[in-house]
């Protein structure tokens, strides 16, 4: 019999400000049910790569379990007053447990995924310790909070519903068994309520402890994590009345199609992708089409799976991924790929501005967008390597951001970006990735060392390398090598740019410091008031920096030749569709190098015989901080060579080669390996279930985040936003380096430790043309 309509008046949510009445238990149980069959369908041998065959049946009890605690007098008074009740609902859930009549083996997982899918274990036990018993008051407080009338009725009622929950929704395809609830009155309930719920809460610590303390297999460690992700994610994309993640990438033919290519027109590398089975090493010239290539390495993948593989784009700068994620997102109009990074709420936010949505529409389906990727929604991501560490930093929600890795394909453009000690970490971190989630690989470059090659082959395992043809790799010779004396502020040589500008050409500078782009910037402004002059670098509020990148690439799928001059840091070095006419960097390492050399002359539209010309500075050579000496000095000494030759694309192994030997490769090792090592004892070796880590999570943000600040001169216009229009108000703070904030607090100039918003307010100039200075 059916009495659903009994708990009508017990709810899960609150209710909306539209609404009289807020989700009701059994509604938002039965939302997290389907959520978690969609999660099953999508990976349906997740328990089985896993080695853990009862996952499913865990994850659905647990499910079916997780909130009952929510009955709780005190609870529901909080959903309809605010009044705060100071007790935890999943901790009041398994005193419900004891009604399973599950094996033991089963019980504590099934303990471990109710009473763990809000707090970590170190939070729970503040307000319930480990050594709590049965008859002490606080557990007598909690269980007396439960009404009779709904402990009279729940066993009926959810034994009414589940078995059509496991059946009709697939999920006993998946390993789920029926089980029956045990009718209780509820006097006897509440005798036994508090030694139930002590047990069981014990039994979850001292499940934790054995994880923790190493006692438990590595099997039980990797459940252990994929359970608590289900569960979280299952609540979460409840809870935002959220559609689980569907499948878009299709087979290879049909991505064809998408991307309007014929397989007859296709280069030989990218038909190896689209034939390659398992991870790939793809080494091809810039512009010729590795993006394209990786996507159908990733179709590919697709066709072997029993599932939908989810598809992650892995870039290095926050330009490169904002390019992507437009150009993705016309390749797939109807995916939703998500975009994750540390500024993606304003770079969504100015999307769909562009749309012609309104203020206050775009700044709704920004968070919802935003809200969708931290829901691994999104059947494609776009996102940095440093949204995949916080996995193995511990930050909150780690467990469910490695559940939604499992099975992955992970493309990893240009891991030359990375310096040895970040890199190191990266390597690791997709080490960890194929061993322990069966995720697969696709690396794909211009310029690659084989120190670094060889690094990330032991890491993906067996895999397939392909490279483009030395034919191909010819006829992309687009540039012509021009070495000049002096640095780039030396009046000849600012007064070599400005003959080319005023010649007509479309110029980009690149410069390996904000403070000498800034320098550069003003000099040829000043020798230049007839020319369009801009600069880029990402010292910029997100509001003035989003609006640079915008009016550079209006359309992600089309190479844009700018107008004039553009003078910017490495943030244009991957990924944004530039095809300027000619550049003057400073010295830099050879990799990098090339990468600026690819955003000109992009795809040889100047002709064989009228090569680009890319001029490189001899000074400074010292790395200015940025770049290790030695390698920028031992790729001057290489490249000289080629002084006024065309940079023949075939021979950048061989340049390679030569830059990584003897005292810097041995450098280079050293600081790999040291890294390496740190991040395995401290990192991968500690990686457990149920547990964020707030050590950890400062180091994370030490070593990968800039700070957000607030220039003292923006002070009274975020004031006025902050309010009304909070996205719009952050859009103005600036991301720094957690050593410039420590000169700025060694200096005196921080103002305020936090504004509303939580950003410091600084003592240093900025303006929308030049940005913050020091």
């Amino acid at each position: 019999m059916d009495n659903s309509h009994l708990l009508q008046d017990f709810w899960a949510k609150s209710a909306l400000e539209e609404q009289q009445t807020g989700e009701t238990l059994l509604e938002h149980t039965e939302a997290v049910i389907r959520a978690l069959a969609g999660i099953a369908r999508l990976r349906p041998d997740l328990h089985t790569a896993a080695n853990v065959p009862r996952l499913w049946h865990w994850a659905f009890w647990a499910c079916c379990l997780h909130d009952l605690g929510k009955v709780a007098k005190g609870f529901q008074q909080q959903l309809r007053t605010s009044a705060i009740w100071g007790h935890r609902h999943e901790v009041l859930s398994l005193a419900f447990l004891d009604w399973l009549p599950c094996k033991e083996m089963d019980r504590k997982w099934i303990a471990a995924a109710v009473v763990s899918h809000h707090k970590d274990v170190d939070e729970l036990q503040l307000a319930y310790p480990g050594d709590v018993e049965a008859d002490d008051i606080i557990l007598n407080e909690l269980v007396a909070q439960l009404p009779n009338d709904a402990v009279e009725v729940l066993p009926a009622t959810l034994n009414a519903k589940v078995e059509e929950w496991r059946t009709s929704l697939g999920l006993a395809l998946f390993g789920v068994e029926p089980l029956i609830f045990n009718k209780e009155d509820a006097k006897t309930f509440q005798r036994y309520a508090a030694e139930r719920l002590c047990r069981n809460l014990k039994m979850f610590y001292r499940f934790e402890r054995e994880l923790r303390q190493g006692k438990r297999m590595e099997t039980d460690i990797t459940a252990s994590l994929l359970l608590r992700g289900l569960i979280v994610t299952a609540d979460h994309i409840a809870s935002a009345h959220a559609q689980p993640p569907q499948p878009t990438l299709k087979g290879v033919g049909d991505l064809l199609k998408c991307l309007d290519l014929n397989w007859e027109e296709l280069y030989d590398h990218q038909r190896g992708c689209a034939t390659a089975i398992g991870s790939t090493i793809l080494t091809a010239p810039t512009g010729s089409g590795k993006t394209e290539s990786a996507l159908l390495w990733a179709a590919k993948q697709k066709e072997q799976a029993n599932g939908a593989p989810r598809v992650f784009y892995v870039l290095p700068f926050q330009a490169s991924m904002n390019a992507m994620h437009q150009r993705l997102s016309r390749y797939f109009p109807n995916a939703e790929v998500g975009l994750q990074h540390g500024r993606s709420l304003h770079a969504l936010y100015r999307a769909y501005l562009e749309l012609d949505a309104t203020p206050q529409q775009a700044a709704r389906l920004a968070r919802w967008a935003k809200n969708l990727a931290t829901l691994h929604a999104h059947p494609i991501k776009v996102l940095s390597p440093y949204q995949l560490l916080k996995v193995c930093y511990r930050l909150r929600g780690y467990e469910a951001v490695l559940t939604d890795c499992f099975g992955g394909l992970f493309i990893f453009d240009e891991m030359h970006a990375y310096e040895p000690e970040r890199l190191a970490m990266i390597i690791q971190m997709m080490r960890f990735m194929r061993e322990r989630l069966h995720a697969k690989f696709c690396v794909m470059t211009a310029t690659m060392p084989r120190p670094i090659i060889s690094y990330v082959q032991k890491a993906i395992g067996d895999m397939v390398e392909i490279k483009a043809s030395d034919e191909l790799a010819r006829k992309f010779c687009r540039h012509r090598l021009r070495l000049l004396n002096g640095e780039i502020v030396n009046e000849a040589n600012l007064q070599r740019i400005v003959e080319a500008a005023s010649g007509g050409q479309s110029v980009l500078v690149c410069c390996n410091t904000v403070r000498r782009a800034q320098e550069v910037y003003g000099a040829l402004k000043a020798c230049l008031p007839n020319v369009m002059v801009n600069l880029l670098h990402s010292r910029f509020t997100a509001y003035d920096r989003l609006r640079k990148e915008g009016a550079l690439v209006k359309d992600p799928s089309k190479l844009v030749r700018p107008d004039g001059i553009l003078v910017a840091t490495q943030v244009v070095e991957v990924s944004l569709n530039l095809d300027f006419d000619t550049i003057f960097t400073e010295p830099a390492p050879l990799e990098a190098l090339l990468q600026r050399f690819g955003r000109v002359n992009r795809l040889g539209r100047l002709g064989l015989i009228q090569l680009a010309p890319v001029h490189v500075f001899y000074e400074p050579a010292d790395g200015q901080h940025i770049y290790d000496e030695l390698m920028v000095q031992r790729t001057l000494e290489v490249i000289a060579h080629a002084d006024d030759k065309p940079v023949d694309e075939s021979q950048v192994a061989a340049w390679l080669a030569e830059i990584y030997t003897a005292k810097i490769l041995d450098e280079w090792t050293k600081k790999f390996e040291k890294s390496s090592r740190i991040f395995e004892e401290s990192c991968i070796q500690t990686l457990r279930a149920f547990a964020s880590d707030d050590a950890l999570k400062s180091l994370f943000y030490q070593a990968f985040d800039n700070i957000d600040v607030l220039p003292v001169c923006l002070e009274a216009e975020y004031n006025k936003l902050i309010e009304n229009d909070p996205i719009l108000a952050t859009e103005l703070l600036v991301g720094i380096s957690w050593r410039q904030y420590g000169r700025l607090k060694r200096e005196g100039r921080i103002i305020a430790p936090a504004v509303r918003g939580g950003a410091p307010l600084i003592d240093a100039p900025y303006s929308s043309e030049i940005g913050l200075m020091f």
